[in-house]
C-alpha cells in the first residue's frame, strides 16, 4: 500500500500507469471507494490511497493491526517521521 498526498498525485500516477498499458484492477468496496489497485508482475495486489492530512496510522498492540484515527483524539503530540 502506497499512501498519495492529493488527488493531483492520484491523477499522474494513473496516467502514467495507463500510458505504459497498465489498468486498475476490481477491488473490494472499500477500496473501490478510497484507492485504485493494480497488480504487479507476480499477480501481488499494489494499492494507492489518498492518506487526508487529518487522519493518521495508529500501530496497535498486535504489530500486524492498525487503525485510523483523527488526529484529534491523540493525546500526545505526534511529528512525522522520515
Amino acid at each position: 500500500m502506497f499512501y498519495l498526498p492529493d488527488v493531483a498525485a492520484q491523477e499522474r500516477l494513473t496516467a502514467r500507469l495507463a500510458a505504459a498499458g497498465v489498468h486498475p484492477v476490481v477491488q473490494t468496496d472499500y477500496w473501490e471507494a478510497n484507492g485504485v489497485t493494480y497488480q504487479d508482475p507476480d499477480g501481488r495486489e499494489v494499492v494507492f490511497v489518498l492518506r487526508p492530512a487529518e487522519i493518521i496510522l495508529i500501530r496497535a498492540p498486535k504489530a500486524h493491526e492498525y487503525t485510523l484515527m483523527p488526529r484529534s483524539a491523540l493525546s500526545c503530540r505526534c511529528e512525522r517521521v522520515g
